[in-house]
């Protein structure tokens, strides 16, 4: 007779923590607010950034790390706004991670199901590195850390065009998952949309796709460059 032992504790364990982040929902409901929030201040600045660059503002490319810098740069509360995003960035990648493990949306165990907690794990564990990178600029510690630099480090490393080049393939592949997304419009079933006109409706489907394809072609291209510089052997 086969032992199910396992298993049947693996379940256990997982409808405890579903009911755990159940009574906990409130809470758990303003952290992936202010993480929504910080979130988007991080994105709002580095396009900001790049328009300003279009436009010839004096605007620059960078990625999140470099609007880190620039929130934290500011002469008027820059560190309290740094300090703020760092606390919502950390907030952000834990409700990721409640939603990986103890699946309050009810994603299920099935492929589709297990590949979306998969990749709510993997946005936890970015927004955990830009959390601790916020709070590194916080304490005036700022050396090193740039997506070329740790390009750079992992190429010297035994298998590090091989590793590199599974990190940029898998960030080819979030951004594709993030164009699906937008396809679908999967971020309905967060909205309220019974308490909203057709108009506003319409508005805010359109702007959450647009809001997700953006993401998806911006990861895209990060993806593209790690393989790039895997297969050049040329972190720049």
């Amino acid at each position: 007779m086969r032992n199910t032992s396992g298993k049947n504790n693996g379940r256990i364990a997982e409808r405890d923590a579903e009911q755990a982040a159940r009574h906990a929902s409130p809470w758990l409901e303003r952290l992936a607010r202010l993480g929504d929030v910080a979130d988007g201040v991080v994105y709002v600045v580095v396009g900001a950034l790049a328009v300003g660059l279009a436009v010839g503002i004096g605007g620059r490319t960078t990625d999140e790390r470099g609007a880190l810098e620039v929130i934290g740069a500011q002469p008027l509360l820059g560190r309290v706004l740094l300090i703020s995003v760092a606390l919502g960035l950390a907030s952000y990648a834990l409700w990721q991670l409640v939603q990986a493990v103890a699946d309050p949306d009810g994603e299920g165990r099935d492929v589709r199901g297990i590949a979306k907690r998969v990749g709510h794990g993997f946005r936890a564990l970015l927004r955990v590195g830009l959390a601790f990178t916020a709070g590194r600029l916080v304490l005036e510690s700022t050396g090193g850390g740039s997506v070329q630099d740790w390009t750079a480090l992992l190429l010297a490393q035994p298998f590090g065009r091989v590793l590199l080049m599974g990190v940029g393939t898998a960030i080819v592949g979030y951004g594709l998952n993030q164009l699906y997304q937008a396809y679908l419009a999967d971020f309905h079933e967060y909205l309220k949309l019974g308490e909203m006109s057709v108009v506003t409706e319409t508005w805010v489907t359109r702007g959450g796709r647009f809001g997700l394809a953006s993401r998806g072609v911006a990861f895209g291209i990060v993806g593209v460059f790690l393989v790039l510089a895997a297969w050049r052997y040329d972190s720049s």
